[in-house]
């Protein structure tokens, strides 16, 4: 990859990624309500996307990952329950504020670190 992918745009991959593990098709109102953002948000988001050829994406139609965008999307996927899971049963934090702070961390945590979380979860 030649660009960089931003948090915004890895909270997208992920939430279509999520999404289409329970959904045979994706619209802008599904995005939207799963981040709870504007539809217009979620075109814009689209676009950009679909610049970067990480989805597929026609106004009006369902939107589809790219073989990149499911890719990424799968990976931030994983970062996230991975986190979540860390945090709920290693720290013993209520599942909200897991869930919270596991979409913060999973932005910005290096590689070591959550190789580091992994095998400490594993010994436990």
């Amino acid at each position: 990859m030649n660009y960089k992918i931003t948090p915004s745009m890895e909270d997208y991959l992920e939430a279509i990624f999520s999404l289409g593990e329970s959904n045979e098709t994706i619209h802008v109102k599904d995005i939207a309500d799963k981040l709870h953002v504007r539809m217009a948000s979620v075109t814009e988001a689209l676009q950009n996307l679909a610049k970067h050829d990480l989805v597929i994406y026609t106004p009006y139609k369902n939107v589809v990952l790219t073989k990149k965008g499911v890719t990424v999307g799968r990976q931030v996927y994983e970062k996230h329950l991975l986190l979540v899971l860390f945090l709920e049963k290693t720290l013993e934090i209520p599942h909200d504020i897991a869930e919270l702070d596991a979409c913060k961390m999973e932005h910005i945590l290096s590689a070591e670190t959550l190789d580091s979380i992994i095998r400490l979860m594993k010994r436990n």
